[in-house]
């Protein structure tokens, strides 16, 4: 069975894509802050005889579209909502990869259990951010990777690299 390719509208109107393969049980893939469904192919591919493995890029990521507005965490979690609430299932099993796991949680938070059975979070940070009173300990503990200044540093570094290497996008 090869892999499968979709749309799906959100209820204010970004077009998103999405990838499937298999039948039974579906197991929702949510990729990190700019990575794509592209990179659950071997999911797919290993689980699809048993699931069945759907991978979405979120709004402004992979083929779907690149829409002017929400793009918060919140807003993720009321497209991956609507989205698995189109699947016609109780039975939902959520993976998500990094910010994924964010959009998971925020989904979780707003619309609660119902319509879910397992959820798998992949290398979610627990902080980001360091508090400057934190001993060494605490900071491996909490696998804090930013002070202000390093934060601010880095999402300079990276919107000037998308900006460069994406313009008109942003």
């Amino acid at each position: 069975m090869d892999i499968k390719s979709g749309f799906f509208k959100t209820s204010d109107g970004a077009t998103l894509h999405y990838i499937e393969k298999g039948v039974g049980r579906p197991v929702v893939m949510v990729p990190g802050w700019s990575q794509t469904a592209e990179q659950y192919k071997y999911q797919l591919d290993g689980l699809s005889d048993k699931f069945r493995c759907i991978a979405i890029d979120m709004r402004g990521h992979g083929d779907s579209e690149n829409v002017e507005f929400g793009y918060t965490i919140q807003r993720l979690a009321v497209d991956l909502y609507e989205f698995i609430s189109d699947l016609d299932s109780e039975d939902i099993c959520l993976m998500g990869h990094s910010m994924g796991c964010s959009v998971i949680w925020g989904l979780f938070d707003k619309f609660g259990d119902s319509l879910l059975s397992k959820l798998i979070f992949i290398d979610e940070p627990p902080c980001l951010l360091n508090n400057p009173e934190w001993d060494r300990n605490t900071l491996q503990t909490t696998g804090a990777l930013f002070t202000k200044e390093t934060l601010s540093e880095t999402c300079s570094n990276l919107m000037g690299l998308i900006a460069k290497n994406l313009p008109g996008k942003w």
